[in-house]
């Protein structure tokens, strides 16, 4: 290889990772900004559980999310689910050290609606809301954001 070709190829190597640090960044800021947008959704809350909710089905970082109310779990046993989720109040479906009816109850509520998370908003009347994130599942940021959007919503159930 020629002068001229050792230093294209130089050229191409740092282009390349020019293009790899930017792309890296763009992915960062966007995740800040879902953060951010997060917690504005939940600084710019009126106090209503239910419009609460359905703001947080619109969150990019949570679309889709789907709330559960009671008559919707009439085939499931609400004092099991009620004891669940005092213990635990978001469940992830990678870490369940469950046994018995409660992990039959849980395995039967992230089959139904696909998600990777389950949190409790109110036992009377029984809410939960199921969220499908697996590409975060692992990131200790969301599920810090997640547990917040949980004990406020429940915080908000309970003023009602």
């Amino acid at each position: 290889m020629d002068r001229n070709g050792i230093l294209t190829t130089g050229a191409v190597f740092l282009a390349a990772m020019l293009a790899s640090a930017v792309v890296n960044e763009a992915r960062h800021l966007k995740a800040d900004a879902q953060s951010l947008s997060m917690l504005r959704h939940m600084a710019q809350s009126d106090g209503d559980v239910i419009a609460f909710l359905r703001g947080l089905q619109d969150h990019p970082m949570v679309e889709g999310a789907a709330v559960i109310d009671e008559d919707v779990l009439v085939d499931l046993d609400k004092d099991i689910l009620n004891n669940l989720f005092t213990q635990t109040p978001v469940l992830r479906r990678t870490d369940l050290g469950l046994s018995g009816a409660e992990l039959d109850h849980a395995e039967h509520l992230f089959a139904r609606y696909d998600a990777s998370h389950l949190f409790w908003v109110s036992a009377k009347p029984l809410r939960l809301v199921a969220l499908s994130m697996p590409a975060v599942v692992g990131s200790s940021t969301t599920e810090l954001e997640l547990a917040a959007v949980q004990r406020m919503a429940a915080l908000m159930a309970a003023k009602a």
